[in-house]
């Protein structure tokens, strides 16, 4: 999903750069000429729906970094829990716990 969205990005991005390099260069002055106000619409368009994908895709990586966070901070909650419970049994020396964390 994150993959779709940054080649989405990335077209979007060479799109928008090939018109920037156009209007920049007056490759296309003749075709242009009289209608700037609609390159600049064009040239806008791009750029929103570019803005649009890169800010889903950065949502939908910072969910992820939380949800894996809060993974990793539970998991770490229950192997000390157990290893509490695991001194308390006399299963496990306070050594061990800290050799296993």
């Amino acid at each position: 999903m994150i993959l779709a969205k940054q080649n989405l990005i990335n077209e979007l991005s060479k799109q928008s750069n090939m018109i920037y390099y156009d209007g920049i260069a007056n490759l296309r002055a003749v075709k242009a000429f009289g209608k700037e106000s609609t390159e600049v619409r064009h040239y806008a368009l791009k750029w929103s729906t570019y803005h649009e994908k890169e800010y889903d895709r950065d949502w939908i990586q910072f969910y992820k970094t939380a949800i894996l966070n809060v993974i990793q901070v539970s998991m770490k909650v229950v192997l000390i829990g157990y290893c509490f419970y695991s001194i308390h049994d006399g299963a496990m020396t306070v050594g061990t716990m800290l050799y296993v964390i």
